[in-house]
C-alpha cells in the first residue's frame, strides 16, 4: 500500500540495484530505444559505437517481435555499410 509517496507494508524480495523487471514491452522499448541510438550514431560517423549497439539489440531480441526495432537495425546495417 502507498502512503503519501513513501511504500508501506510487506514486500517482495530485493532485486539488485539496477535492475528492472522482465516485462515484454520494456524489453521492447528499452531494444528500440538502443535501435535509434544505433542509427544515429552510424548517421554521425561513429561506426564503432553504431556498431556496438546494434549488437546490444540483437542479443538483447530473444522473443520480441517488433518491425520497427528490425527496420531501424537494417537501416542502421545500410547506414554503416555505405561507410566502408
Amino acid at each position: 500500500m502507498l502512503v503519501g509517496a513513501r511504500r508501506v507494508g510487506p514486500r517482495g524480495p530485493p532485486r539488485p540495484p539496477g535492475r528492472r523487471p522482465a516485462e515484454p514491452h520494456f524489453a521492447r522499448n528499452l531494444a528500440l530505444y538502443r535501435a535509434h541510438l544505433a542509427k544515429a550514431l552510424a548517421h554521425a560517423g561513429r561506426p564503432d559505437e553504431a556498431a556496438a549497439e546494434a549488437r546490444r539489440v540483437t542479443d538483447s531480441l530473444d522473443g520480441i517481435a517488433s518491425a520497427r526495432v528490425r527496420g531501424l537495425l537494417t537501416e542502421t546495417g545500410r547506414a554503416l555499410a555505405g561507410r566502408s
